[in-house]
C-alpha cells in the first residue's frame, strides 16, 4: 500500500459550431502519482513511486463520437509487484508501457 497517492483530470468540451461542425470535440488529460510502497508482507524492499499520464481526444454528437488516446503517455515501465520466490529467484510485474489507440461509439 503506498503511502500517497494523487489523481488529477482535466477536460474541455468544444462546441463544434465554433470551427463550423455539429457535434463537440472534446479533450481529457489524466494523472496519476502512487508514492513509494513495500514489495511485500514483510517490509523487505521498497519500491519507487511513479506517475502516469493519459490523453484523449475525440468528436461526438448526440449518436456518434471518435476519438484517440494514448495511455501512459511517458511510457513509464514502473515495478508494480516484487516478491523474493527463493534466494535468488525474484518474481516480478512490471507495467504496461505507453498504449496508443483508438475508438467509436454509438448511442441509442
Amino acid at each position: 500500500m503506498p503511502e500517497w497517492t494523487a489523481n488529477l483530470g482535466l477536460g474541455y468540451r468544444l462546441p463544434g459550431e465554433a470551427l463550423g461542425v455539429s457535434g463537440n470535440f472534446t479533450a481529457n488529460v489524466s494523472y496519476q502519482y502512487v508514492g513509494t510502497r513495500v514489495s511485500d508482507l514483510a517490509d523487505k524492499e521498497e519500491l519507487e513511486p511513479y506517475h502516469t499520464i493519459n490523453a484523449r481526444i475525440g468528436w461526438e454528437n448526440e449518436k456518434y463520437g471518435f476519438y484517440g488516446f494514448v495511455n501512459n503517455l511517458l511510457d513509464e515501465r514502473p515495478l508494480a509487484y516484487s516478491l523474493t520466490m527463493a534466494p535468488g529467484v525474484r518474481g516480478v510485474y512490471i507495467g504496461r508501457g505507453r498504449v496508443f489507440g483508438a475508438g467509436a461509439t454509438v448511442k441509442w
